[in-house]
């Protein structure tokens, strides 16, 4: 170069010159809220996927937190409830480390047709990253809570407008769960839970509650349609019988005649609606 370049970034971006490795997004649709947006991994390198870069899947959106009246609950099966923001979780002692996470539908056009799809691997398997995530072990704060012995399970609530809801083994939550702050050494990014989400190596996406809002430790999860009719009736085991027992609620081939399972049958390599 024979002239002096531009000013540096206050906050650094890629080069212009990459600017087709991006994200792909799996748009909302129609009556489904669910949004996902896919991982480059064809041209990554190494464990770590940069924080603009790595997987998300929304149930309802990404919503717009403010870390200054969001809060974490936990009560319940406790001898104090306890109500924290984000600012209060900065005080504690943190850990963490590289972990992988996988969204349970990663692979999913593979689930929804007969035959292998032929499609791109960003397609296919770019619902999974590696990063550094750090935060406060889930474990100090429901020792200040103070656990009932007879207290089994934790339901995880975020805060996003379908308040998803997850079931954990409390077992798992004081074994190695934290409640993650920070993101490949920066905090959140609102995609991957701002200000704060439940984060459990080694478990399945969905699991890892964003926006996590509440923890409530319980002796029992919470059920879901399906499994409270086999609690109801439980000789309906196979997967014929729970399919039967669905039918007569009016939710037959539940699966299928989802908003989101149709949007995905829908795929096939030539028209995969994903924007960039």
């Amino acid at each position: 170069m024979l002239y002096p370049g531009v000013e540096d970034e206050a906050y650094g971006s890629p080069s212009p010159h990459e600017s087709d490795v991006v994200r792909k997004i799996f748009p909302q649709h129609g009556q489904s809220t669910l949004t996902a947006s896919f991982s480059p991994l064809h041209v990554q390198k190494g464990i770590i996927t940069p924080s603009g870069l790595h997987f998300g899947a929304h149930h309802s959106g990404v919503p717009d937190v403010d870390p200054e009246t969001h809060e974490l609950i936990i009560h319940g099966m406790t001898e104090r409830a306890l109500k924290f923001k984000a600012s209060d979780l900065l005080r504690y002692p943190m850990t963490g480390g590289i972990n992988f996470l996988e969204c349970g539908g990663n692979t999913a056009p593979n689930g929804y047709h007969s035959d292998p799809q032929q499609m791109p691997l960003q397609y296919l398997y770019g619902l999974l990253s590696g990063a550094e995530w750090i935060g406060v072990p889930v474990k100090l704060l429901l020792q200040e809570a103070g656990i009932d012995p007879k207290a089994k399970w934790v339901i995880a609530v975020g805060a996003d407008a379908g308040g998803l809801a997850r079931s954990i083994p409390l077992e798992k939550l004081i074994d190695d769960a934290i409640i993650a702050l920070y993101q490949n050494g920066e905090r959140l990014r609102p995609a991957q839970g701002y200000p704060m989400r439940l984060f459990l190596p080694g478990w399945e996406g969905n699991t890892n509650v964003k926006w996590l809002h509440r923890l409530e430790v319980t002796d029992r999860p919470a059920f879901g349609l399906l499994v409270l009719k086999e609690e109801v009736q439980p000789d309906h085991r196979d997967l014929t019988s729970r399919e039967s027992s669905l039918d007569s609620l009016g939710q037959g081939d539940s699966m299928k005649n989802t908003p989101q399972a149709q949007h995905l049958e829908s795929f096939d390599q030539n028209s995969f609606p994903l924007q960039a």
